[in-house]
């Protein structure tokens, strides 16, 4: 039985190998764990900028993945403690913060736009416009042909899909949440058409 197989199976020893990596009730790894253990096991691509007061609390045992040219900037949050952290090549976490306590305002000053439609705009300061890369439907074709496979159907010829994205425009573009009509009254068309 391996090492790890042996703190995993044994309850006391699982308890003690928790305790030496994680403090805060199991939340966040010790400092050593940070500055000793996380380098070997995560992936940091050239580049990246992690300032000191944001707060990257990684464990070894869970994949941690930055690309390239990445930016964290401070009072940011991340956590792979549920599962696995990837953020990709040329992205800034933490943009609308550093915009908004410089004493810029949005969209008046600096307008922000995201991509991939994600649903935490509760958190955000003011809601984000974002591209809407339909992940749904990439997700519901994938399923169509893996059931065509499982009922038997041949492996479908290699095809073209295109799946145009949509702009969903919210308050980070226009002063305006989501849906919103414009002062001629209008509801814009690539707001209702992505609300579809």
């Amino acid at each position: 039985m391996a090492f790890a197989e042996k703190v995993k199976s044994n309850p006391r020893l699982k308890k003690l190998a928790l305790w030496l990596i994680t403090s805060e009730g199991g939340i966040r790894p010790r400092w050593w764990v940070r500055n000793f253990l996380n380098p070997f096991y995560h992936k940091r691509g050239k580049n990246t900028i992690v300032f000191r007061r944001a707060r990257v609390d990684t464990m070894p045992f869970m994949p941690f993945e930055l690309g390239s040219n990445v930016t964290i900037e401070d009072s940011t949050f991340i956590n792979n403690g549920m599962g696995p952290v990837k953020i990709g090549d040329w992205s800034f976490i933490g943009a609308m913060n550093v915009i908004l306590d410089a004493g810029l305002r949005m969209p008046e000053d600096i307008a922000l736009v995201g991509c991939g439609n994600l649903n935490y705009n509760e958190w955000l300061r003011v809601p984000l416009t974002s591209i809407d890369q339909r992940s749904h439907l990439i997700g519901q074709r994938a399923g169509e042909i893996l059931l065509g496979l499982i009922e038997g159907r041949e492996w479908p010829p290699p095809e073209k899909v295109i799946l145009e994205p949509a702009l969903v425009v919210r308050a980070s573009t226009t002063g305006r949440p989501a849906g919103s009509t414009n002062p001629s009254g209008k509801t814009p068309k690539k707001v209702a058409k992505a609300h579809k």
